[in-house]
């Protein structure tokens, strides 16, 4: 549900906290580096947490820790990737767990970015989803290879996702273990990642008001994460599509004979009818020919019984309903 994060935290209001020199965090995070800004009269200290970012801000002449920034995933700190849901027990945990290695209570933690969403398993291959999926109103449709659509403007703070989550870990370089270490029924799934991205969260907050840390953990919270998500899943326009049976795509011409039924229910019967009507057909009997045109759609409306509509709207919102299960 919830994945990336990041936040910061202001440390000299926090009642009871020590001053913390920067020297007793640098064993405390992976691969720290330091960065001065001479003009500023700044330091940072940076480094990692397992696959969190970590940046500490101090003043160069007392190197006192002043604030700290986070930036990571949430189910991949606990997990190595972000194929499973976390729950709220998850994201206390991560808390708690940061919290102790840094030696700072990180609950009131202000959150700037949240990324969340779902993983559904589909039934068919996540590419006819991909292509299903058409647009978002007032939001440009950005679609990469096939296999990922976003849709975004410049001046918003949120973007919607879509993309197959199996092949975009194949492809990125640091998931690629992860990818391995999966067990191998789950490598042959269909996995369409939804996902919505607040890239400011601070200035415009979703759920009324501003996030800590410590509220990512709430049922309260995660109920609202969930009702966006369904919001935005049915914002999106999905269209339907139709697949052909076995039995159909195993005889001969069946390829142009499932675009034309395509097409015809697009036009629509009727038209169909009134444009061979209309036209003049320069042979003996015109009204012949008229008749084997009419033959000719009637029997692809007969073989488009061969084809069972999709409703992926339905299949989606079954399965995010689920996630409700882990308030429980």
């Amino acid at each position: 549900m919830i994945d990336t994060i990041r936040g910061y935290l202001d440390l000299t209001p926090i009642p009871d906290l020590d001053l913390i020199p920067i020297s007793s965090l640098t064993p405390r995070i992976e691969n720290p580096k330091i960065q001065q800004n001479l003009e500023s009269q700044t330091g940072y200290l940076k480094g990692m947490i397992k696959n969190f970012k970590v940046s500490i801000r101090y003043p160069l002449h007392n190197e006192v820790a002043k604030q700290i920034s986070i930036e990571g995933s949430i189910p991949k700190f606990l997990y190595g990737n972000n194929i499973a849901s976390c729950t709220p027990s998850d994201v206390h945990l991560v808390l708690d767990t940061l919290s102790d290695i840094i030696e700072v209570p990180l609950d009131n933690l202000k959150i700037t970015r949240l990324d969340f969403g779902f993983n559904f398993v589909v039934k068919r291959p996540v590419a006819n989803y991909i292509q299903a999926i058409q647009g978002y109103p007032r939001r440009q449709r950005v679609l990469h290879q096939g296999q990922t659509v976003d849709f975004r403007i410049k001046t918003d703070y949120q973007g919607v996702t879509f993309y197959d989550k199996l092949k975009e870990m194949k492809k990125d370089m640091k998931s690629r273990e992860a990818f391995k270490a999966l067990p191998e029924f789950i490598k042959h799934l269909n996995i369409l990642r939804f996902e919505v991205k607040i890239k400011k969260y601070s200035e415009k907050p979703i759920l009324g008001k501003e996030l800590r840390f410590t509220d990512l953990y709430s049922p309260d919270t995660f109920q609202r994460l969930i009702d966006h998500l369904a919001k935005e899943l049915n914002t999106v326009n999905i269209v339907e599509f139709d697949i052909p049976s076995n039995s159909f795509v195993s005889g001969r011409g069946w390829v142009k004979d499932f675009l034309a039924m395509i097409g015809l229910r697009e036009y629509g019967l009727n038209e169909m009818y009134n444009l061979i009507d209309s036209q003049e057909y320069d042979v003996k009997n015109p009204s012949v020919t008229r008749s084997q045109y009419k033959r000719s759609v009637r029997e692809l409306v007969s073989q488009s019984n061969e084809l069972h509509s999709t409703s992926i709207i339905s299949e989606l919102e079954s399965k995010l309903e689920a996630l409700y299960g882990i308030l429980i």
